[in-house]
């Protein structure tokens, strides 16, 4: 497993998850990124804490396409390209946390193409001052841009400043190629057929050529 891409420091930007997805507030946080190899996406990692209350639900990743300009105004788009396995918000802790969210590791990442990761709830209990919270720099330095999605806005805003802590892991991508099937050593061969039956080719004495 390989670090594709992080962003880690103090946390000096609190980004209040308010709401699920479905929900009124402050709905989704993320960042972007672009990873100089093709991997295949393993998992990532956010900093996380909560309040005083404990939560209920669960919390996932999700990979998007990015449209926009990447590092000041690139956005989610499209459908979701992957999804990573659920964190229990009842394990969240009241100190900055970095989780793990497990993807099922299909997902090909494209060397040099950006992308969009993505944090939010289906299925919490936010409700009041009970929500997580998710580290992040005011005045971040990371090439990508953060990401936010609120209920007021409705639709993904662009932090041109903030960024997301977050770290991204995967597997390096070797395409697949088709096998190669050796051959005879003994004079010269080829292909007979799409039944991959063998015409066996060779020059007699007199510069013939024979088959069989």
């Amino acid at each position: 497993m390989t670090e594709i891409d992080s962003y880690y420091t103090t946390v000096d930007s609190d980004r209040a998850l308010t709401a699920t997805f479905t929900g009124s507030g402050a709905r989704a946080y993320g960042q972007t990124f672009r990873p100089s190899d093709s991997y295949t996406l393993t998992s990532c990692k956010f900093n996380i804490r909560r309040g005083g209350a404990t939560l209920t639900g669960n919390l996932k990743a999700y990979l998007y396409a990015h449209t926009g300009t990447f590092g000041s105004g690139g956005l989610p788009t499209g459908d979701i390209l992957a999804t990573s396995d659920s964190l229990d918000m009842s394990t969240l802790t009241t100190s900055y946390t970095l989780y793990t969210f497990t993807f099922d590791g299909t997902y090909v990442l494209v060397a040099n193409t950006a992308y969009c990761l993505i944090i939010y709830s289906t299925d919490g209990s936010m409700t009041g001052s009970t929500y997580p919270r998710i580290g992040a720099v005011g005045t971040g330095t990371h090439e990508g841009n953060g990401i936010r999605y609120l209920s007021a806005i409705g639709n993904w805003e662009a932090y041109s400043t903030i960024d997301i802590m977050f770290y991204v892991y995967g597997d390096v991508y070797v395409a697949p190629t088709d096998p190669i099937k050796a051959l005879p050593s003994l004079g010269l061969h080829g292909w007979y057929g799409t039944n991959e039956e063998w015409l066996k080719i060779a020059v007699d004495e007199d510069g013939i050529l024979e088959t069989n």
